[in-house]
């Protein structure tokens, strides 16, 4: 009986070949990338008293599509002789041990490229970069939407025939992200920090009243509240503004925050801590958006974005709390997290200006400037670091369950009613 070798330029026109030759019971023994294409070794269903050692030879059947013009259509008989063991034919067994080795390898590329579940099996090459860019972006830890939107800016971006590497992706991912710190100019600034209970809002206003104290004084600082229900938040506050020798003013309803604002008018810097409102409670989140929206463009909005909550979460915040009057997000809690990635995915995608990192509770020491290099570094680096860790837990995981002893299974047990 022959096996045939059928070569064609993707694994789709090979199926199709096969399917023609010996029809929906064929049997595949091998599969392998070759240059101009696949090559596929199969051949017709076994009959009843046939084995996979009667098969002595090999034809080579290659599809017009896949061969090289220079190339001669024709192609060569290649005999294989698959000799009993008990001969003790060694190049049958490596030939044997080959074909096992390319099959386990050709298995395991398709394992890990499948894995994902926006992969397209094709032979454009567009897809095949598209596949590349959401690997990479989900090696790095970005996933969902945000893989989507970059894909088709950088593809579209970008000639066809240009090629893609990781430095290029990265490239790409650093001119994306907007960064800058808050500029307190000639001019009033009244930033006002948004998001739900326990991102880290009061701390955060804290750390921007030490910041700007360090470097202007406590005289051109004013502080304001319209947390009126939670006391330890209110007087988290008071303690600070007692440390800092900063009054802090409560306001509940438009007429109250201009008012106070009107008091404050020679202070240069303005931080209003608003109280926490949960980004799914919109009757809540639009109260609190038109009493900072009643002040027309003077007070800017600043959202909270915690690094230690899932994308899709943070995303509901950002698009909870939108408004025209955005200034930029803090992304906070970075000491909780894994990697920022969830966080600046969304930041991408809702193209905000990341102002600072905060990564911790000390009001002196625990906030920073966002630093676009620097935020890249760590998502790929902690990305790298995650996944040796991951692979050595594995492994000893795999050890300890070798040196477990293994229980014998007890007999079962019959219940006579």
């Amino acid at each position: 009986m022959k096996l045939h070798v059928f070569k064609a330029s993707s694994n789709a026109k090979a199926m199709a070949m096969i399917h023609d030759a010996f029809g929906p019971d064929a049997l595949i023994y091998n599969t392998r990338s070759v240059p101009n294409g696949i090559e596929v070794l199969a051949g017709p269903p076994l009959g009843e008293d046939e084995t996979d050692a009667d098969r002595m030879v090999t034809v080579n059947i290659a599809d017009p599509e896949s061969s090289n013009k220079k190339e001669s259509q024709s192609q060569a008989i290649i005999r294989i002789e698959n000799k009993p063991v008990a001969d003790n034919s060694i190049d049958a067994m490596k030939e044997q041990l080959h074909i096992l080795n390319e099959t386990v390898s050709n298995l395991t590329r398709q394992i890990n490229t499948r894995y994902l579940d926006m992969f397209h099996m094709s032979d454009d090459e567009k897809i095949i970069k598209r596949n590349y860019l959401f690997y990479y972006l989900n090696k790095l830890g970005f996933r969902g939407n945000f893989c989507h939107q970059f894909a088709n800016q950088y593809l579209n971006a970008r000639k066809s025939h240009e090629d893609i590497n990781e430095a290029k992706i990265e490239s790409a991912l650093l001119r994306s992200i907007k960064t800058g710190e808050i500029d307190y100019g000639d001019e009033q600034m009244v930033c006002a920090l948004v998001g739900p209970t326990g991102v880290g809002k009061t701390t955060t206003v804290a750390k921007m009243a030490n910041r700007y104290i360090a470097k202007y004084g406590p005289e051109g600082l004013g502080l304001i509240t319209t947390d009126f229900n939670d006391i330890t938040g209110k007087n988290r506050l008071l303690n600070y503004s007692w440390l800092f020798n900063v009054s802090v003013e409560f306001v509940e309803n438009a007429d109250e925050l201009s008012h106070v604002l009107e008091q404050m008018r020679d202070k240069k810097l303005i931080l209003v801590d608003t109280h926490g409102v949960s980004q799914r409670d919109t009757e809540k989140v639009t109260k609190l958006l038109e009493l900072l929206e009643s002040q027309g463009s003077t007070v800017q909005v600043c959202i909270a974005l915690p690094g230690n909550v899932q994308e899709a979460v943070l995303d509901e915040i950002a698009r909870a709390f939108s408004t025209p009057n955005l200034h930029s997000c803090i992304l906070t809690k970075q000491d909780e997290c894994i990697s920022l990635a969830s966080a600046l995915s969304v930041c991408l995608n809702y193209k905000m200006r990341i102002s600072y990192i905060c990564n911790g509770q000390d009001v002196n020491n625990d906030m920073h400037t966002a630093d676009a290099r620097k935020i890249l570094h760590q998502i790929i680096s902690e990305s790298t670091g995650m996944k040796k860790i991951t692979e050595e837990n594995l492994f000893k995981n795999m050890e300890r369950a070798e040196r477990v002893p293994r229980k014998k299974k007890l007999p079962s047990l019959t219940v006579r009613s």
